[in-house]
C-alpha cells in the first residue's frame, strides 16, 4: 500500500509540473504491478482526456469505477470522455449519476443533451441548473436560447436579458435579438445584433437578422446595408434576403436573384 501511495504522489508531481508524458509512463508502470487499482486507473485516465487520448481516458475511468463504483470525480471524467467520444447516451448515463451539487454536474448534463439533440431535457437541466446557481450566465443563455426555440419568447427574453449583463459571448446576445425581434422590441433586437456582430463580425446570420429588425422599423437604408454585408459574407443568404424583402414590412421587389444578387452586390 505504502508503494502504490508513493507512486501516486509521483504520477501527481509529474502532472502538476506539466510533465503528462513521465505522468503517463509512471502511471503506466504502476499499473502493471497494480492493474485494478482505483486511483492509479483514475490518473491514467485524467492524463490521457488532458492530451486526448480519450478512448484510453474512458476504459481507464470504467476500469477505476469498478473498484470505486459512484465516485464523482471519476463518473464526470468517464462522462467528458464518452462526450467527447460521441458516445453521447454512455456519457448522459454517467453525468445523471452525478450527485446535483457536484461542481458542472447539471451543466455537463445539459450540454450532452443538446449535443444529443435531446432539446427538451436539455432545456430541464439548464433549468435546473440556473435554479441551483441563479448567478450561472451559461445557464440563463441556454436555457433562453431552448425556451426561444419552444416558442416561449417571454421568458426566453427574461434569461438572455440576464445572461448578457455580464461580458456575454456572441451567441448569447444574438439570442437575445432573436428573442427581442420575436416580442416585438424592434430597437433592442437592433442593439443587440448589433452587439453580437461587435463581438463576431464575420456573422452573416447577425448580418441577415440586424437587416430585419431594421426592415421592419423602416430603416430601409439600414437594413440593405445590413444585407449587402450578410450577402458579402455567404451568398447562401441571398434566398434568406430575397424572402424578407419581398415578403417582409416595408420590402422591396426584384424581378429575379440575378437583379437582387447584382442589388447586394453594388
Amino acid at each position: 500500500m505504502i508503494a502504490v501511495e508513493l507512486q501516486v504522489r509521483e504520477v501527481v508531481a509529474a502532472f502538476n509540473s506539466g510533465k503528462h508524458a513521465d505522468a503517463l509512463r509512471l502511471c503506466r508502470n504502476a499499473l502493471n504491478d497494480n492493474p485494478d487499482d482505483a486511483v492509479l486507473n483514475h490518473l491514467l485516465a485524467a492524463g490521457s482526456f488532458a492530451v486526448q487520448d480519450f478512448v484510453t481516458a474512458l476504459d481507464c475511468a470504467e476500469e477505476s469505477l469498478k473498484a470505486r463504483p459512484g465516485n464523482p470525480a471519476t463518473l464526470f471524467l468517464a462522462g467528458r470522455a464518452a462526450r467527447a467520444l460521441g458516445r453521447l447516451d454512455l456519457a448522459e448515463s454517467y453525468f445523471a449519476q452525478l450527485p446535483v451539487a457536484f461542481p458542472d454536474a447539471l451543466a455537463e448534463l445539459a450540454r450532452t443533451f443538446e449535443q444529443n439533440g435531446k432539446r427538451q431535457q436539455a432545456a430541464k437541466a439548464w433549468q435546473r441548473a440556473f435554479e441551483i446557481d441563479p448567478s450561472s450566465r451559461e445557464a440563463a443563455a441556454r436555457l433562453g436560447r431552448l425556451l426561444w426555440e419552444a416558442g416561449d419568447f417571454e421568458n426566453a427574453r427574461e434569461r438572455l436579458e440576464f445572461a448578457v449583463k455580464a461580458d456575454a459571448p456572441h451567441s448569447a446576445w444574438f439570442d437575445l435579438g432573436l428573442a427581442r425581434q420575436d416580442c416585438d422590441d424592434l430597437a433592442g433586437a437592433v442593439d443587440a445584433f448589433k452587439t453580437a456582430l461587435a463581438r463576431k463580425p464575420d456573422d452573416p446570420q447577425a448580418q441577415f437578422n440586424l437587416g430585419s429588425a431594421l426592415q421592419q422599423l423602416g430603416d430601409m437604408e439600414g437594413a440593405i446595408g445590413a444585407y449587402r454585408d450578410a450577402y458579402a459574407l455567404s451568398p447562401a443568404t441571398l434566398g434568406m434576403i430575397a424572402n424578407v424583402l419581398s415578403s417582409g414590412r416595408n420590402g422591396l421587389l426584384f424581378l429575379n436573384k440575378a437583379e437582387l444578387r447584382s442589388f447586394l452586390s453594388r
